[in-house]
C-alpha cells in the first residue's frame, strides 16, 4: 500500500504496551531500507499510573503482548513450512 501511494516513511502510534509487537511485525514486513520507520508510543496514561504500574491488569497485558509476538513468530513459521511444500 505504501508503495502504490508513493510514500516512503510511517509513523506508527500506539499504546506503549503494544510498541515492541509492533516493531517486530513492521520490521518483518518492511525489511527493506527504503522505508524510514517512527514509532512512538501514545501519551495516554491512565488515573493513578504510579500506583497501577504493577497491578494484575497491567501484568495480564504484558503478558498478552508477549503472547501475541509468540503467535505472530509461530504463524510466520507455518508460513514457510507451508509455503515450502
Amino acid at each position: 500500500m505504501m508503495d502504490m501511494a508513493g510514500y516512503t516513511s510511517a509513523i506508527f502510534v500506539s499504546s506503549p504496551f503494544h510498541m515492541r509487537r509492533i516493531s517486530i511485525i513492521s520490521s518483518k514486513i518492511f525489511p527493506n531500507e527504503d522505508y524510514q520507520l517512527t514509532f512512538k508510543g501514545s501519551r495516554y496514561t491512565q488515573h493513578n499510573v504510579s500506583l497501577s504500574i504493577f497491578s494484575w491488569s497491567n501484568t495480564k497485558q504484558v503478558f498478552s503482548e508477549y503472547f501475541k509476538i509468540i503467535g505472530f513468530f509461530l504463524y510466520r513459521f507455518y508460513e514457510v513450512v507451508v509455503s515450502n511444500k
